[in-house]
């Protein structure tokens, strides 16, 4: 199907209409998840940090990680109303 990319853009800034930059369809400022068969450095670099295994075991999240996945999810929602 093709490699996963991941947005570099910040999730609490907001472009010109308001709506967060973060997850916008044509972003260019886009990043491969994997390279050469592991998670890209590239992303740790820019303050990313991706949760692995975390199917069905989010139970054994720490505190941080919840708090983020959290954000990360309300910030998806996050249309001017």
């Amino acid at each position: 199907m093709g490699p996963i990319y991941v947005s570099l853009d910040n999730p609490f800034v907001n472009g010109p209409n308001g709506r967060p930059l973060i997850d916008r369809l044509g972003s260019d400022n886009l990043a491969p998840l994997i390279v050469a068969g592991q998670i890209n450095p590239a992303l740790a670099a820019n303050n990313i940090r991706v949760l692995k295994d975390t199917h069905g075991k989010t139970s054994h999240l720490s505190a941080s990680d919840l708090e983020a996945l959290i954000l990360y999810l309300l910030s998806l929602d996050a249309t001017p109303k």
